[in-house]
């Protein structure tokens, strides 16, 4: 599944650190 309503666009070296969902229900 894909949510487009999380994207962020990002410039050169930039990092996001946006976590979506709950450490449990996460993939690794």
């Amino acid at each position: 599944m894909i949510d487009l309503g999380t994207c962020k666009k990002l410039n050169g070296n930039e990092k996001t650190f946006t976590m979506i969902g709950t450490p449990n229900y996460m993939a690794p």
